[in-house]
């Protein structure tokens, strides 16, 4: 940078930025000891990391660092600009986008809590992930490194690394630390480590779900937040992000994914506990994932679906062709939303919408029936 740009400008120049970084970041951590919370897994971490600060801000000044790609200089950076003596809980997500990166953020903020949701076949083929052992390898920090870690007793791959006194929360063992169950539309969440079972109606019918609530819950029973704000926070919980969320088609309730199209997370949202089920595709996109490693995890998905609608156009046909999907019709817009009230949970699907559309107008013009 040179003299003159900064002209009127206050700056200090150093020698190396990375050093400055490193001891700016250094001098706020040493005024600043949060409680820190970090969740890893393959789907799911957003928002499980959005409804964790949701809850136990029902008690404490918290906090919740986002990115979708976190980096060593982002996560200095909000360090540096954001973080607040007054913040006692802080909660983020630690993604991975190569093989050693969640050991490289642990290194500037390393989670006193680790929580680990699930191994799926994501960022396969990117900076040496190839193979579920990669991710788990690259993951597994979160578990090393932290005090206490909470992890998916019914994920193989993740239960391997529980150790003693780390907790397990499960769908299918009932004796597990925490264990849901349903009963019709509301869900009986047990807390079997503190002795308490809360009821509550879930945000959304599906297995990632109901593992992202006993997350929070557990956090929030471990931290002190009572059963009654634990409920209040988990039946009020809405997503903090736009690329996933309920909105209204032809006058029923649809779930939206305008996110990367990726098996793990529509697999996520096929396993669910609704009788009949419709996936609606307006169009794929894969961004940087390697298709070919996913072909069979997306046939699984489709095939989980009651029924699989993708719009009609070239491309679509061209992608399904390619791949040999199967179970799936391919319908003229004039068709595309013809009798949703017929599915008890209906998804939409637009790969990365928002790279494409600034707001939700084109979406609302896409969705108007047709006159």
């Amino acid at each position: 940078v040179s003299d003159e740009s900064l002209h009127g400008i206050r700056y200090i120049r150093v020698e190396d930025i990375f050093d400055a970084i490193i001891r700016i970041r250094g001098y706020v951590l040493s005024h600043v000891n949060p409680l820190v919370i970090g969740v890893t897994g393959s789907v799911g971490k957003t928002t499980c990391a959005s409804l964790v600060e949701s809850v136990l801000s029902k008690r404490f000044i918290s906090g919740r660092i986002y990115s979708k790609r976190l980096t060593p200089l982002t996560l200095s950076s909000w360090i540096v600009n954001f973080l607040e003596e007054s913040q006692t809980v802080l909660v983020l997500e630690y993604s991975m986008y190569r093989k050693n990166h969640i050991d490289s953020l642990m290194d500037i903020l390393q989670p006193r809590i680790g929580v680990f949701l699930n191994v799926k076949r994501m960022h396969l083929g990117v900076e040496g992930i190839n193979t579920l052992k990669d991710i788990i390898e690259g993951k597994e920090a979160i578990v090393r490194r932290s005090t206490i870690a909470l992890l998916n007793l019914d994920d193989v791959l993740v239960r391997e690394l529980k150790r003693s006194g780390d907790l397990g929360f499960s769908l299918v063992d009932r004796h597990a630390d925490a264990f849901v169950s349903t009963e019709g539309a509301e869900a009986v969440l047990s807390l079997n480590f503190a002795g308490q079972a809360i009821r509550f109606l879930p945000y959304l019918r599906t297995t990632l779900f109901y593992q992202q609530a006993m997350v929070a819950s557990l956090l929030g029973m471990y931290t002190g937040v009572s059963s009654k704000d634990i409920k209040e926070a988990l039946e009020g919980f809405r997503p903090a992000e736009s690329r996933i969320g309920w909105i209204e088609i032809c006058g029923e309730r649809v779930l939206f994914d305008g996110d990367v199209t990726i098996s793990g997370r529509m697999a996520s949202l096929s396993e669910h506990q609704y009788p009949t089920s419709i996936l609606l595709v307006h169009s794929f996109d894969f961004g940087e994932e390697n298709v070919e490693l996913q072909v069979d995890d997306f046939a699984r998905v489709f095939a989980k679906f009651s029924n699989v609608r993708i719009l009609d156009t070239e491309e679509n046909r061209m992608i399904v062709s390619r791949y040999s999907w199967k179970k799936v019709t391919f319908t003229k817009k004039a068709d595309f939303f013809y009798g949703l009230s017929e599915f008890e949970f209906k998804v939409f699907h637009f790969g990365t919408y928002f790279r494409k559309h600034k707001d939700l107008s084109f979406l609302v013009q896409f969705t108007r029936p047709s006159e």
